[in-house]
């Protein structure tokens, strides 16, 4: 059940719709610790294991929201490297994340089981990789821990090392590849210094949002400034935009809860949304102390099937550990799911999709991934998140790293079924898992790694189909020709 709302939280839900009411130029808005790959439940208490139980009544999450009457009216022209070719006026962009709503599911169906194999050999280890449709082919993009970037064009299955404009960013931060349509590829960062660890967001035409080096976070048009909001975002969350162009984002920072597994002790305290044209606050939302959103990629996604779009993250406390919680788009808390029932622990929402037997809309999350992990199937009954199936043996993220996106979802196989794709505990071998009746999780198929997984797992589509990828321990970009 949802918790009561808090007179602290109204506080600070108050504190930060009062911070953000600004728009235009100058308006003032900082100890996770293996089993089978088949084992299924078929209820929400099974989500939780006997050494982490904890009663119903603690899993709630007291949160408030504030809202204002302007609503997100602009679509966007940039396209994401999901939806294929790009418009002939339009660029295509490359997110780790994969798209720019942060659901890490792939639009074009492949055939991974099958696919040709093409390694590329890397100067280093890549940290993370991005990748995105071309003219003619993708091109494909490795940032090494030190920052270090190489770039390959991809045309039927040959590669050719490409320039890369920078040459290398700032170690630790995440790229954002943008490919022109004369095919010239560049990394996009933030406008300044010191705008943190995460790239900017393309909202369409010459428009970015981006965070800025005193936490704002700050819309733009080439050079002008359209709307400052000043909210301490994160400086390492993502800005994560919607297909009505709304823009969701982590703020503020928070140190309430000193878990430590993303990157920093320093999560979000809530969450703010923007949109419209010109561009507006249109609701917050306050994740009162000692709780904390324990995420870097906001998720926007359909959770049940109405045509309107939440935002799913993880909410996290050191009393009972995490839960998955879902938004509106004007902060107001909708539904959460069960939590661990043992503080420091993590759950990693992965995506939305189509994954139930019948293509019901559920939520693919990873419970503990760093100890045993457990694949996680939820849907939304009124005001909770129930588990309807989930699997164990797997993993989705390697402690300590800021890279959440090591895990995807898509029709992998041709066969019209959504999957979700998630490394062993070993990082030795993509595993897909596919929901089964009445309550089942089943693997069909796995793709054996060479070397452990280093990076993140990065897709696009060219004509002869889509396109996966994923940066090796010794030094290579491993891609999978996967068309249909």
């Amino acid at each position: 059940m949802l918790g009561p709302r808090s007179a602290l939280g109204a506080l600070a839900s108050l504190a930060l719709a009062a911070a953000c009411a600004g728009g235009p130029p100058g308006a003032s808005a900082a100890t996770d610790g293996g089993a089978s790959s088949t084992s299924s439940t078929g209820s929400s208490d099974a989500s939780t294991d006997a050494s982490t139980a904890a009663p119903a009544t603690s899993t709630s999450t007291s949160t408030t929201s504030a809202t204002s009457t302007t609503s997100a009216t602009n679509a966007t022209n940039a396209t994401d490297t999901s939806t294929g070719d790009p418009p002939e006026d339009a660029l295509a962009h490359g997110y780790t994340h994969h798209r720019r709503d942060g659901n890490r599911l792939l639009a074009s169906p492949a055939a991974l089981p099958d696919a040709a194999i093409l390694d590329l050999p890397l100067a280093a280890a890549p940290a993370w990789i991005v990748a995105a449709t071309a003219p003619s082919g993708t091109i494909w993009a490795a940032i090494a821990g030190d920052g270090a970037a190489e770039a390959f064009a991809v045309t039927g299955g040959a590669a050719e090392a490409i320039a890369i404009d920078p040459p290398a960013l700032p170690a630790g931060e995440a790229p954002l590849l943008e490919v022109a349509v004369g095919g010239l590829a560049r990394l996009l960062r933030a406008p300044g210094v010191d705008a943190g660890l995460a790239p900017p967001v393309p909202l369409g035409g010459d428009r970015l949002a981006h965070r800025d080096a005193k936490g704002d976070l700050v819309v733009v048009a080439g050079a002008d400034e359209l709307a400052r909001w000043s909210v301490d975002l994160l400086v390492d969350g993502r800005l994560v935009v919607d297909d009505a162009g709304r823009l969701a984002a982590l703020a503020p920072a928070t140190d309430v809860y000193g878990h430590g597994i993303l990157g920093d002790v320093i999560e979000g305290g809530g969450l703010v949304f923007v949109g419209g044209d010109p561009p507006a606050l249109l609701g917050a939302a306050a994740v009162p102390p000692p709780a904390a959103i324990e995420a870097l990629v906001p998720i926007w996604g359909d959770i049940d099937g109405d045509g309107e779009r939440e935002v799913v993250v993880t909410v996290s406390d050191a009393a009972v550990g995490a839960r998955i919680v879902a938004f509106a788009a004007d902060g107001a808390l909708l539904a959460e799911g069960p939590a661990i029932g043992t503080g420091y622990r993590w759950r990693h929402p992965i995506a939305v999709a189509p994954f139930g037997p019948a293509a019901e809309p559920e939520i693919a999350v990873v419970r503990t991934p760093h100890i045993g992990g457990i694949a996680e199937f939820y849907r939304r009954e009124g005001a909770s998140l129930i588990i309807v199936a989930s699997t164990a043996g797997v993993s989705s993220h390697r402690i300590g790293s800021r890279d959440l996106d090591q895990a995807i979802a898509g029709d992998l196989d041709g066969d019209g079924r959504v999957e979700l794709l998630v490394p062993s505990q070993g990082f030795d071998r993509l595993i897909a898992l596919r929901r089964v009746e009445p309550d089942g999780v089943m693997s069909p198929w796995e793709l054996p790694l060479p070397a452990p997984l280093a990076s993140n797992l990065a897709a696009a589509s060219d004509d002869a189909g889509l396109v996966l990828g994923a940066g090796l321990e010794d030094g290579r970009l491993r891609l999978w020709l996967g068309g249909p």
